[in-house]
């Protein structure tokens, strides 16, 4: 009786035949696809598609396929499954825009700050390297403070702003030379971006002491004409004849206090009440006067004789 021995040896399978069954099954699910579609392939053309598509594995390669015969009105080409797998160039692009995004929100919130002045900005210590990719994308959607104050309603604006910018990074980049630089600046660029020799600038003349002076006076007159006209601007507009008017004003009051100063102001007094201070005066004087020839003595006997004749 034979007794078959069984070897617990593993089995070890080559990288080839992993491809080969790889490359066949992928062949097997073109085929099934072609059939569903209504289309006739060839050896040769299977061949080439097994091959382009041989990088994905079975999991992306299945739900391409499986897309295709849900989405695809004819046999779709290489690009086309490759896009359905998650391989083709977009969503390599969108993938890495939002892994990024993800990574700069966990950034901001442990390494953005407001400082004392209320700016926002990459605190003191941080060891992280933040990309120029980021940093350029950060700029252009509103700086630091956008994300470290975002609210949950602001955050789809944010996130789509972010995504936009950053999708344009390389586009921004890639914009011509020429286009960014003054024109005075691009011919000697070109010529030695090309490798020509570029002929010396011509030597400038010194200028001396006399030329340098009348330059600063020069400027002085024309800061100190626009100073002017500037305070020209502020001032209230004048009349025409103002200064005829100013003279005509002091003219007017030079002559009322002239008239102020000859006018004599008599008083005006009630006759009975200058009488008796007539009369009073006149006593005072009397009582207070020694010559007998005072004409004051030969007033009061001429009214005593006329006081007599009348009596």
């Amino acid at each position: 009786m034979e007794t078959t021995k069984h070897s617990n040896e593993p089995k070890v399978i080559s990288v080839q035949s992993s491809k080969h069954f790889h490359s066949r099954w992928i062949a097997e699910q073109l085929a099934i696809l072609a059939e569903a579609v209504g289309e006739a392939l060839t050896p040769s053309r299977l061949k080439i598609y097994a091959e382009a598509l041989s990088d994905l594995d079975q999991q992306q390669l299945s739900a391409a396929f499986g897309r295709a015969l849900r989405e695809c009105k004819f046999f779709p080409r290489i690009a086309e499954l490759r896009e359905l797998a998650g391989a083709g160039h977009q969503e390599s692009e969108d993938a890495e825009c939002r892994l990024m995004w993800d990574k700069l929100s966990r950034f901001v919130d442990r390494y953005i700050q407001s400082d004392v002045w209320g700016g926002y900005g990459i605190r003191e210590g941080c060891t992280v390297e933040v990309p120029q990719r980021v940093l350029d994308t950060v700029r252009r959607t509103g700086g630091w403070q956008v994300y470290k104050c975002m609210t949950p309603q602001d955050f789809p604006f944010i996130q789509k702003r972010f995504l936009e910018e950053y999708k344009a990074w390389h586009a921004v980049e890639r914009v011509a030379l020429e286009r960014r630089l003054p024109s005075g600046v691009e011919p000697p660029l070109k010529a030695l971006v090309a490798g020509k020799s570029m002929e010396p600038a011509p030597p400038t003349e010194a200028k001396d002491a006399s030329s340098v002076e009348a330059e600063i006076a020069r400027l002085t007159k024309e800061l100190k004409a626009k100073t002017a006209a500037a305070a020209q601007k502020c001032m209230p507009p004048l009349p025409h004849d103002w200064y005829q008017r100013d003279e005509a004003e002091a003219q007017r009051k030079a002559a009322l206090l002239e008239r102020a100063k000859q006018t004599v102001v008599v008083p005006v007094v009630d006759p009975e009440i200058e009488k008796k201070l007539i009369a009073d005066s006149v006593a005072r004087h009397r009582a207070q006067c020694t010559d007998p020839t005072c004409r004051c003595r030969t007033a009061a006997s001429e009214g005593q004789e006329a006081a007599g004749g009348r009596a």
